[in-house]
């Protein structure tokens, strides 16, 4: 969650895997296309905030995990 990095203004996201996932300028995260979650297994998408401004980075990575039934 990058809510409170540089208070949401001037940030620049970036995907650490970019062929599958892309970021908004607000953050939302996209698939780039469509994906199974087995082949993700094991695996965590790096995502990199930067404030524009003071250079300052922040970093993330997300876990996934098969939803509950």
């Amino acid at each position: 969650d990058f809510v409170d990095c540089g208070r949401g203004s001037g940030l620049r996201f970036e995907s650490g895997d970019p062929a599958d996932f892309r970021i908004e300028a607000d953050g939302t995260v996209l698939a780039a296309r469509t994906l199974q979650l087995s082949d993700r297994k094991g695996r965590s998408l790096e995502i990199k905030a930067k404030d524009v401004k003071s250079q300052e980075q922040w970093l993330v990575h997300v876990n996934f995990t098969q939803p509950k039934q």
